[in-house]
């Protein structure tokens, strides 16, 4: 009798304990769940943050240059890849043409200021800087006053009417992976190729940043 007593509550504790033990299992998921939880979901935020800061910057890049009177593609008819003939309507209208290079190196060179600015900054959040950075550029640029400036230059670029919403859309795409490139370089390596780009195109196209600068101060004292 003493012996069964005694197996019945050695049994008795083996399934408190297993009880008790399956409970704190079952609690230890779930609060591991919730700490999983609460650790995404400020990710979810973060995540739709960028979203919203990207759809709202391209929505304003896009309403300004259609109040500018920029069409939304070529007016010639024509929509391609890459500009490749010398036809003066096409000139920042299509997809890339030669001036893309140059907004590769104006996204390397963002890259670089920003990264010096705010080196401490998340790389997306100095990424987000550079696409609103781009898009402001391209709606000064795009303003009668710097088309007709540029046009008044003595050296003005030929027949440059403004970009079309799809050229300058893509200008700062090429911006984006500019400062894309320039995350896996070496600083030195993103300056020379920078300058490369322009010193090319200045020397193939005869434009590049430098000579935009130029030409607005000369339009402006003409």
């Amino acid at each position: 009798m003493a012996g069964g007593a005694t197996e019945r509550r050695a049994t008795l504790r083996w399934h408190v304990r297993g009880g008790a033990h399956a409970a704190s299992s079952r609690m230890t998921r779930r609060s591991g769940w919730h700490r999983d939880a609460r650790l995404a979901f400020p990710r979810l935020r973060w995540l739709r943050h960028v979203g919203v800061v990207v759809a709202a910057t391209l929505a304003v890049h896009v309403w300004w240059l259609l109040w500018m009177g920029r069409s939304l593609t070529c007016p010639c008819g024509v929509v391609s890849l890459w500009q490749s003939g010398a036809d003066p309507s096409q000139n920042s209208q299509q997809i890339a043409d030669a001036y893309s290079s140059l907004h590769v190196a104006f996204g390397m060179g963002l890259y670089l200021v920003f990264s010096w600015l705010r080196p401490r900054w998340p790389v997306i959040d100095r990424a987000l800087l550079a696409l609103i950075s781009s898009t402001i550029w391209e709606m000064i640029e795009n303003t009668p006053w710097v088309v007709l400036v540029l046009n008044n230059a003595a050296n003005a670029a030929p027949d440059y009417r403004g970009d079309s919403v799809l050229n300058s859309l893509a200008d700062t795409a090429f911006a984006l992976l500019g400062f894309t490139i320039a995350l896996g370089l070496p600083v030195r390596w993103v300056v020379v190729i920078a300058l490369a780009l322009e010193t090319i195109a200045t020397l193939l196209i005869h434009d590049g940043f430098v000579l935009i600068v130029w030409r607005l101060l000369d339009g402006m004292r003409g």
